[in-house]
């Protein structure tokens, strides 16, 4: 004998899920399983959208026990979304790259959430100054390719740091730079 279910809901969102196929959300999927099981028992299924918080019985009592549930500590969840585990799998990499920002970088930027912030137009040029991998004196000598790592500012090897902080011959453009910065 057929039987016509129709399902109120108030998510539009949902509904528009359902139709597309496309849609792999757990709770969806499950929902097309039984529909489909039941339509081949001769179900009909008819889903409509119904206005939230109106004064509709059902839906108000559904939103009722869905907040009831939702404070139970009793209720245990064991399916956790998408989003949970690609948040979690973002941090842990954050918290991966931060050990090994620590060994190069650091002194720039800290903490890598601020890095990550904050736009840089990534060069060459800046990529070897914060990895202390660019054409420094101390770091040809390092590989090398020359016998000195004297900095011509006679103030000591020339490193990444040297040149960033202490070179005489930079001096005028780490001010200019400084005040750069402090005006933003």
């Amino acid at each position: 004998m057929p039987m016509t279910v129709t399902v109120h809901t108030d998510s539009r969102i949902n509904l528009q899920s359902l139709k597309n196929t496309k849609s792999h959300n757990y709770l969806i999927g499950e929902i097309r399983k039984k529909a489909i099981a039941l339509e081949k028992r001769n179900w009909t299924f008819i889903f409509t959208c119904i206005k939230a918080h109106a004064g509709n019985y059902g839906n108000e009592l559904a939103d009722k026990l869905a907040k009831e549930t939702a404070r139970n500590d009793d209720v245990i969840f064991n399916r956790i979304p998408k989003s949970e585990i690609a948040q979690q799998v973002r941090e842990q990499s954050i918290a991966k790259w931060q050990i090994q920002w620590d060994r190069t970088t650091k002194e720039f930027f800290s903490i890598i959430k601020d890095r990550l912030i904050t736009k840089i137009k990534l060069t060459p040029n800046f990529t070897a100054i914060v990895t202390a991998h660019g054409k420094t004196k101390a770091y040809l000598r390092r590989s090398k390719i020359i016998d000195s790592s004297e900095c011509p500012c006679d103030g000591g090897n020339q490193t990444v740091d040297h040149l960033l902080y202490d070179c005489t011959k930079l001096q005028r453009e780490r001010e200019t730079y400084e005040q750069r910065i402090k005006t933003r």
